[in-house]
């Protein structure tokens, strides 16, 4: 009977790859994910490097979280107001674009520390505008009654990402460089945009509003009024900043100079964390 009930429940899970246009859209974010998991390990490994000190991480990783702060609120306003689709694909030109142009420049041995910030900022823009495009599109790639089952799929995508990942970042950085991992992530761009100009969500009816600049205004003010939204975004902020961001910021030294260790072993921590949180997350379900 358990048995039963677990395939049952597996089936159920599964649901939302009745659909076309999701099984294209899910499948381009998974490649993403992927490239974007190898991206942040070779990222890491490069700027110390180049600069030799952990703190330059820390910098390179603001820059980046604060350039997609930027536009996240801009990214939401449009999401509400033009196709999804076309949002997560121009995002996904764009950051194809940068990730590209840092691929080359890492290869031609021209990769500065300034310049890595650059880029980083690049991608971060990109992600501001992807994202709140990307949490709009599920309704509109699969039946109501499945949407709850493409929320799991896309969790597990996650999950599955930051396994797969790091593992290939630390692989194809030991052995080829980091060119080609940040050449496989603007290759997984390429990969998500084609498979989302090949999908065909449902068509949405813009909210009638008081125009893109206005709507990001009222929504900047009204998170400010309500005390319970500002304070969950601070604690949040201080969580990132004081907790996770360190620890990133740190383990590329910490790899290298207290262990003796290579890119490879930088990788696989990120793996095999990815891998115990998954395993945790498993038992609490069980």
């Amino acid at each position: 009977m358990a048995a039963l009930v677990d395939a049952l429940s597996g089936a159920r899970t599964l649901q939302a790859f009745r659909s076309r246009d999701f099984r294209l859209v899910w499948s381009g974010q998974t490649v993403s994910l992927i490239g974007n998991a190898a991206f942040l390990v070779a990222v890491g490994w490069k700027t110390l490097e180049i600069t030799g000190s952990a703190g330059s991480l820390g910098i390179v990783l603001m820059a980046e979280g604060l350039a997609m702060l930027a536009t996240l609120l801009i990214g939401g306003a449009l999401a509400d107001r033009y196709e999804r689709r076309r949002l997560m694909i121009l995002s996904d030109v764009a950051r194809l674009g940068v990730v590209a142009a840092l691929a080359v420049t890492d290869a031609s041995g021209n990769l500065t520390f300034p310049l890595l910030i650059a880029f980083a900022v690049g991608v971060g823009l990109g992600d501001g505008f992807f994202h709140p495009a990307f949490g709009g599109i599920v309704p509109l790639v699969v039946e109501k009654p499945y949407i709850a089952s493409a929320n799991a799929m896309i969790g597990i995508s996650r999950q599955l990402s930051f396994m797969i990942g790091p593992a290939l970042a630390a692989g194809l950085y030991g052995l080829t460089g980091s060119a080609t991992v940040f050449a496989f992530d603007a290759a997984s761009f390429a990969i998500s945009l084609l498979l989302l100009w090949l999908a065909r969500p449902r068509g949405i009816e813009p909210e009638p509003g008081e125009g893109t600049i206005k709507e990001i205004v009222a929504g900047a003010r009204y998170v400010a009024s309500v005390p319970w939204l500002w304070v969950t975004i601070l604690l949040a902020a201080l969580v990132l900043m004081l907790v996770m961001a360190p620890l990133q910021a740190l383990m590329p030294e910490l790899v290298k100079e207290n262990f003796d260790r290579g890119v490879g072993s930088y990788g696989l921590i990120f793996t095999f964390q990815a891998a115990g949180d998954h395993v945790a997350r498993m038992t609490i379900r069980a």
